[in-house]
């Protein structure tokens, strides 16, 4: 059961943003077990690999493939390439409030300006892999755990500006990892008769875990799940999670409470 949260985000628009990100955790699937056929040393869970890493072994093993195959695979490892950066802006965008007064995502870095609207992220969804079975009320809950986490992210880089004025405020190129470094370099700085120096840094170290979970989801596979419905898995580098749908509605709610926490 998806939980009552005090972040505002319409269930449309989660809907479209856990399509969008549980299909390139279809797609990603797809390419792995392509790079697999080519380069059998290559895991085909690839669990413990992050999607830059799949990127780039995808394009060089599309460069040696054999000649008949060569063509095909080159346009699809480049087209894949495109999709991971429309994946990584979406998974580093900041909450926002578009023209007609929707909360949405916007993403302002160096990979280019992109505001995500409900239909935008329908259409990266059916652009990763059209079709993919999933029930709405799973994905409206992973749309609710990334949006929740989006909102965190952004507390946070408004709490480091806060104490440190040198800080960009808008942080747009920098990734949660470089975000959560800084968070803890800040309130370890910080002056050991300052008052808010211990919950600082407690909220610091807790952004280092809930950056961890955020890696563990968006880097999940799709899997059937016991009851046989889809869902993500992840096992790799930072443990094992079996993304339920009570495992998902944990994540957004640890997210809030650490956003009311700042």
């Amino acid at each position: 059961m998806t939980y009552n949260s005090r972040i505002p985000a319409t269930n449309d628009y989660l809907l479209s943003l856990g399509r969008s990100i549980y299909n390139f955790g279809y797609r990603r699937w797809g390419v792995v077990w392509k790079i697999a056929k080519y380069k059998p040393s290559f895991p085909s869970a690839a669990g413990g690999y992050a999607s830059i890493v799949i990127v780039n072994t995808y394009l060089g093993v599309a460069q040696g493939a054999p000649l008949p195959d060569q063509t095909a695979l080159m346009a699809d490892a480049r087209l894949f390439n495109l999709q991971f950066d429309d994946w990584q802006k979406i998974t580093n965008a900041n909450p926002a409030t578009d023209s007609a007064g929707n909360q949405v995502l916007i993403y302002n870095g160096h990979l280019g300006y992109s505001i995500y609207e409900t239909n935008d992220l329908t259409t990266l969804a059916n652009g990763f892999q059209a079709g993919v079975p999933v029930t709405d009320i799973y994905l409206i809950e992973l749309g609710r755990a990334i949006y929740n986490f989006a909102y965190l992210r952004w507390g946070v880089v408004w709490q480091i500006a806060n104490c440190d004025p040198s800080f960009p405020n808008g942080a747009g190129d920098l990734s949660s990892e470089q975000i959560a470094t800084a968070f803890t370099d800040m309130a370890n700085k910080l002056p050991q008769d300052n008052p808010d120096r211990t919950k600082l840094i407690a909220n610091a170290a807790a952004f280092q875990d809930e950056r961890r979970t955020l890696l563990r989801l968006i880097n999940g596979n799709p899997c059937t799940g016991p009851g046989g419905e889809q869902m993500l898995l992840y096992n790799g580098g930072l443990g094992y999670t079996l993304w339920t749908d009570d495992a998902l509605d944990e994540a957004a709610q640890a997210f809030e409470n650490s956003i009311l926490a700042l």
